[in-house]
């Protein structure tokens, strides 16, 4: 928390302790301390310290403590490392030892002193390569958990078994969200597909080829990279595509689960130490899988429009990138804003990656649900040689339970890669999915048409919601894509979103899950499926 220096003390003294004014009782932390607060920095009027989530959370009951913390500016997202030694070893000589390792490597510290234990907070994004760094210079590094700051746990095995984690990954928040609630409540207004395909539907757009390859089908192992004929369908929706300047070969192609893509993509593509640029908010696998790798991840901030918009300015992605970058991240229509870059921005951003010799992975599952002429950009795979794009039929062809997309890229090594580790994962595709998926792909301008009108009428509906209810969201109309990032203008957008859900059955997506730095209110809606009309008109009853 950074406050300024009355309210500082005013919260020191509410947590009980002197630890602003007397170091010996900071001590008292490495014995568990529950009212402990570190200093990290002094300036001029203002103090910044350290805190545990626990101490923050008991501010409602604490009037003193609670009206300082109200003043305060309140960041998460910390971890600490605890760093103990023999007596020459202090912390003013680690910092010199390690200050200049951890700047080239792009982590930026803070660092405190207690009596006997000194402390160095990073990052969450940038924990696992802090760490790196540090043990790389010979140190042994004790992990702190993130409710203990002054308490060592065993070891980082066990400080991962803490927060949940399983093979280095955090609990996906968004999915581990949507498992509470999407099957249980019954109006659901967050979600970023369009309307779901019947398998009549679908069938009935069926080619008498398709037909025939549906009725002679059998149930066995199809081909790892795909089948054949799911390829060629794929090249010739790029072939069509007038946005498209190439189509990719089989070579350069690999069909697999979407999410498969982004998980097999980065193991492909990363080492721990990587540098790893991606857009936040972002789907949590983006960035999730070269973290848990102990890549460095920094973090392309979208900015506020004065349309209630969101926009992402290029000038602070190229801030981002250095020599050590290996890999830009990129979606759009990005989920959950509906961002879209002008093409000289998406040409500038290609540029970036190739004067820097990094790869681009682009996340392009929204391409084609563009709701303005002129808006759609080129694929990355095919405007870059080190470019993969990912891309499928479960968002903008209505078939997501095929669980069908693919990745393309000019990189045929980089395919071949993939198609190795892809041997440990799926192996193949499904069967049925696949031939299914052909139907939606050579049925891809029908399906499309019928999904923007649904999408306009949601997006009416949306605009007609926040005209009679000026006081709940600040509602922009997007260019592209299902979703809409919307300021909550009542507060907690998470307690907003949980009263919703228990009191009306309606689910909203709340900020709160995309675990951002500061969490800016908001919540996802989406407006893809065609019961979003009647759920608003539920909303503006339960308000």
């Amino acid at each position: 928390l950074s406050a300024g220096e009355a309210r500082a003390r005013a919260l020191a003294a509410a947590a009980a302790t002197e630890a602003l004014e007397r170091p010996e009782a900071s001590h008292d932390a490495a014995a568990g301390s529950d009212d402990e607060i570190f200093v990290v920095s002094r300036a001029a009027g203002e103090i910044s310290f350290a805190l545990e989530e626990a101490a923050l959370e008991e501010a409602a009951g604490r009037p003193a403590l609670r009206e300082a913390a109200e003043a305060a500016r309140v960041e998460r997202g910390w971890r600490a490392i605890r760093l103990e030694g023999p007596f020459e070893f202090t912390l003013t000589g680690i910092l010199s030892q390690l200050l200049d390792v951890l700047a080239k490597g792009g982590v930026g510290i803070y660092a405190f002193s207690t009596y006997d234990t000194d402390c160095i907070l990073v990052k969450e994004e940038n924990f696992a390569i802090a760490v790196e760094l540090l043990r790389a210079a010979g140190h042994e590094v004790s992990l702190a958990g993130p409710d203990a700051l002054g308490e060592s746990a065993a070891g980082a095995d066990q400080a991962a078994a803490d927060e949940g984690r399983v093979g280095g990954l955090r609990p996906f928040a968004l999915e581990r969200y949507f498992a509470r609630y999407e099957f249980s409540a019954p109006y659901l207004l967050c979600c970023s597909d369009c309307e779901s395909l019947g398998m009549r539907e679908l069938l009935a757009m069926s080619s008498p080829k398709a037909l025939e390859l549906w009725d002679s089908l059998k149930l066995g192992y199809t081909e790892s990279r795909g089948n054949p004929a799911l390829l060629e369908a794929i090249r010739k929706q790029y072939e069509a595509d007038p946005a498209s300047s190439r189509a990719p070969e089989d070579e350069e192609l690999v069909v697999l689960v979407p999410e498969e893509g982004i998980y097999l993509g980065a193991r492909a593509l990363l080492r721990a130490g990587d540098h790893v640029i991606v857009p936040q908010p972002c789907y949590q696998s983006l960035a999730e899988v070269a973290l848990a790798i102990g890549c460095t991840v920094s973090w392309w901030k979208p900015k506020p429009g004065a349309d209630g918009g969101w926009t992402f300015d290029v000038a602070d992605l190229a801030a981002l990138v250095t020599e050590r970058t290996r890999l830009v991240v990129t979606n759009f229509p990005h989920n959950p804003t509906s961002a879209m870059l002008p093409h000289a921005d998406w040409d500038r951003v290609i540029s970036l990656c190739r004067e820097a010799g990094a790869y681009l992975f682009s996340d392009e599952m929204y391409r084609g649900l563009e709701l303005q002429d002129g808006v759609r950009l080129q694929p990355a795979f095919a405007a870059y040689e080190k470019a993969i794009s990912l891309s499928g039929v479960s968002k903008t062809l209505s078939v997501p339970g095929l669980r069908i997309g693919w990745l393309a890229s000019q990189d045929k090594e980089l395919i071949k890669s993939i198609l190795m580790l892809k041997d440990y994962t799926t192996i193949c595709p499904s069967a049925p999915s696949e031939l299914l998926a052909i139907v939606a792909l050579e049925n891809s301008d029908q399906i499309i048409r019928r999904n923007v009108e649904i999408i306009n009428r949601g997006l009416d509906a949306m605009e007609q919601f926040a005209a009679a209810h000026p006081g709940v969201f600040s509602a922009y109309r997007p260019l592209a894509g299902t979703t809409c990032f919307l300021k909550y203008l009542g507060g907690d957008a998470l307690a907003f979103s949980q009263r919703v859900v228990n009191d009306a059955g309606i689910m909203l997506l709340p900020s709160a899950v995309y675990n951002l730095d500061e969490d800016p209110q908001c919540v996802r809606v989406g407006f893809g499926r065609e019961n979003v009309p009647g759920i608003f008109e539920k909303l503006a009853q339960a308000l």
